[in-house]
């Protein structure tokens, strides 16, 4: 017991205040070694039964051996057993409850962290596939967390084999290495490190083609298809970029174009002489100042910080300035605006920037 309270699986107790009766000193549970109860939510009991069956043990046995045959292509498990491990799993029903029972007491574990601290890799999606997801216990969570996302799991006939699916989480019997379901994203939990460096490229090529163009995909969810494509597609950032981060890139062009605007606007009020027309510019100055100083940097603010509702406020905010610009010209026999083309390519550009930031609502 000393040493597993050292290990911090147990804490003795503060109430046993007499050291030399060795006999009373009682302890408790520590968050690990919870971990380790049957009746637990994230029991791990399962994972750690069956990295001590004795099927899991022999492979040790041969490292040795296999490390000596360097032309091998096998593993210390197809040593002991014959048989490389997935081959294995597929003729020993036993095994495979025991394999399956195992993953998936580690995925709950995994996944309720990254749905705690990661909310925002899942926000905006409709789709995903958990690759290798044995019987969907990520895939459920994931689900559960995030109704609006249709999840696929994808696994060998025999894993998913009796699984039963729900509304929005659905199996798919298959080999990876032959066919993906296509979705926005394809999570890989516990899996490529199974395999070489070879299997591991197949496995991301053909995630690779499973997955839509983002851009493509999240542009035609706009209002304007070739404005919102063609402006991603000037960015460098857009290649690691996912729906907020494209959110985020769209607003700092418009905060680019704002301030181009704001320098036009101030050319033109330099050399108009009417008093009339230099009012009506100084008002889209103001306003376009508005946007530059304090709605646009708000609204990239809230959505780095995930205010998706304030940052939504904030852009409408941005709309407004172009709007309330042009609107100082109503009368065409008084003042014709100079910024009529700007000010609408700017509201496009905004609109569109809006639709985008809706999709991750």
């Amino acid at each position: 017991m000393c040493i597993l309270t050292h290990a911090g699986f147990f804490i003795k107790n503060n109430k046993d205040t007499n050291e030399l009766d060795r006999e009373n000193i009682s302890y408790v549970l520590t968050s690990t070694s919870h971990l380790l109860l049957k009746d637990e939510p994230l029991s791990m009991i399962p994972y750690q039964q069956a990295r001590f069956d004795q099927i899991f043990l022999d492979p040790s046995h041969n490292l040795s051996q296999w490390f000596q045959n360097r032309e091998s292509s096998t593993s210390p498990f197809a040593i002991a057993h014959g048989k490389l491990f997935f081959e294995y799993v597929e003729k020993e029903p036993k095994l495979n409850r025991v394999f399956n029972e195992f993953m998936a007491s580690d995925a709950r574990l995994v996944i309720s962290t990254v749905i705690e601290n990661c909310k925002g890799v899942f926000e905006g999606l409709k789709s995903l596939v958990d690759l290798g997801g044995g019987t969907g216990k990520v895939a459920k969570s994931v689900a559960n967390a995030f109704p609006e996302i249709n999840c696929s799991v994808l696994d060998l006939p025999h894993v998913v084999e009796g699984c039963e699916g729900s509304k929005n989480v659905s199996y798919v019997g298959g080999d990876m290495f032959k066919f993906i379901p296509p979705a926005e994203v394809i999570l890989l939990e516990s899996i490529l490190h199974d395999w070489s460096d070879d299997y591991c490229i197949k496995i991301l090529k053909k995630c690779k083609e499973a997955i839509p163009d983002l851009i493509d995909d999240a542009c035609h969810r706009t209002g304007d298809f070739n404005l919102c494509a063609a402006s991603l597609r000037t960015d460098p950032h857009i290649r690691t970029a996912d729906i907020k981060g494209l959110t985020c890139i769209m607003m700092e062009m418009c905060l680019d174009k704002a301030k181009g605007i704001s320098s036009q606007i101030e050319r033109i009020i330099k050399q108009a002489t009417d008093r009339g027309f230099k009012e009506c510019l100084e008002i889209c100055l103001k306003e376009f100042g508005l946007a530059i100083d304090n709605h646009l940097p708000y609204a990239i603010k809230q959505l780095d910080s995930v205010d998706y509702v304030d940052a939504t406020y904030s852009l409408m905010g941005v709309d407004n300035s172009a709007e309330t610009c042009e609107n100082q010209f109503t009368d065409p026999s008084v003042f014709t605006s100079p910024l009529t083309d700007v000010d609408a390519k700017f509201l496009n550009l905004t609109l569109v920037t809006g639709d985008l930031l809706s999709l991750l609502k």
